[in-house]
């Protein structure tokens, strides 16, 4: 579908305007609260890492997605770097193996991606053709 350059812009513009870095932060700070409870109980009960791994960035990314609206890869690093250092501080407090800690770029991954919000059609044709440059934004 072939959209025009008004509609276009104002897609481009709702998308920025809707995405806001301090409430996909503390969005992720509230994820993180509960996700860190589940590292603690999982690791006192010597669980499985993948648990451990899974769970904690996932609520992170998640309940930041619908509290900020992050697209941009700068507005969801705050979220991989918050839920790496949950990580690294379980391990540190639970006194697991130092090759867990390796795991963290994982679980920066991880909240990364789950983050990320998905765009409409026509926010998703806005940001193809800024990209190639058919699309002029006004400054």
């Amino acid at each position: 579908m072939s959209y025009s350059d008004i509609e276009l812009k104002r897609a481009y513009q709702e998308l920025i305007d809707k995405e806001n870095i301090m409430a996909a932060f503390l969005g992720g700070i509230g994820g993180a609260i509960p996700g860190a409870a589940i590292f603690y109980l999982i690791g006192l009960m010597h669980g499985f890492l993948l648990i451990m791994l899974v769970i904690p960035p996932a609520l992170i990314g998640i309940s930041a997605r619908f509290t900020g609206y992050p697209y941009h890869f700068k507005t969801r690093l705050p979220l991989g770097l918050l839920a790496a250092a949950l990580h690294i501080a379980g391990c540190w407090y639970l006194q697991l193996s130092p090759l867990f800690y390796l795991v963290a770029a994982v679980a920066f991954v991880e909240a990364v991606s789950f983050s990320k919000i998905t765009p409409t059609r026509e926010q998703e044709a806005a940001l193809t053709n800024l990209s190639i440059g058919r699309l002029k934004l006004d400054k």
